[in-house]
């Protein structure tokens, strides 16, 4: 390989963001929904993570256009639950807004939502003859259930998304662990289930309000 053409690659995979310009992304995805978006060291590796290389910058365009085949659904139950909009990025870090059948690994959930098998059955839905988390109506139903329950129990969205992975009673346990209830002191104190899980979505929130950085 030349120089140049050397040159253009690395080029090409050297978009990393700034904590500044991070910034300037975090005030094109502020709302007035209530969901706090923040832009700290977690999040900016996340950013980094889906911007800074070619294959994350990849995975968000595909989830992006994928999400618009979905935003008719997800917004309508956002608005019927009055959930704030940001919720949309979830499925984008579960899923990649991909309907996912069950993969049979342990511990591995289905569908856009990604619910495992208890936490379907929790919220009435089936996961045999047939799978109602690949029904795309009836997971979105429920994960509004279960992230506004997780709120309601939290009074904090940050603390509701972390419940969406660690488990409700996760997220007790960490808070009397450390003494705190903010969600970014539980993460540093690693009171986590999938490592990065809420700086991933708030990354995936500020990707999706500024489409035109993974371009």
């Amino acid at each position: 390989m030349g120089v140049t053409a050397w040159a253009a690659k690395n080029l090409v995979q050297d978009r990393r963001v700034s904590m500044a310009q991070a910034q300037v992304m975090l005030k094109n995805a502020q709302s007035k929904s209530g969901f706090p978006v923040v832009v700290n060291d977690l999040v900016l590796k996340q950013l980094n993570r889906y911007i800074g290389t070619p294959e994350g910058r990849e995975y968000m365009r595909a989830s992006l256009q994928r999400m618009e085949s979905y935003r008719s659904l997800v917004e309508g139950k956002i608005k019927q639950y009055g959930a704030p909009e940001e919720l949309m990025a979830v499925p984008i870090v579960e899923s990649g807004y991909q309907n996912l059948k069950e993969n049979g690994k342990a511990g591995r959930g289905a569908g856009l939502w990604m619910f495992i098998k208890p936490t379907a059955h929790r919220f009435g839905l089936s996961v045999d003859s047939p799978d109602q988390r690949l029904n795309e109506s009836l997971l979105t139903d429920a994960a509004m259930r279960y992230l506004l329950s997780n709120y309601l129990r939290f009074n904090d969205w940050p603390l509701a998304v972390l419940g969406y992975n660690v488990g409700e009673q996760g997220v007790e346990d960490a808070m009397e662990d450390t003494g705190a209830r903010d969600a970014w002191t539980l993460i540093r104190g690693g009171h986590e289930n999938d490592r990065d899980y809420l700086p991933s979505v708030m990354a995936a929130i500020l990707i999706m309000r500024n489409p035109q950085s993974v371009n």
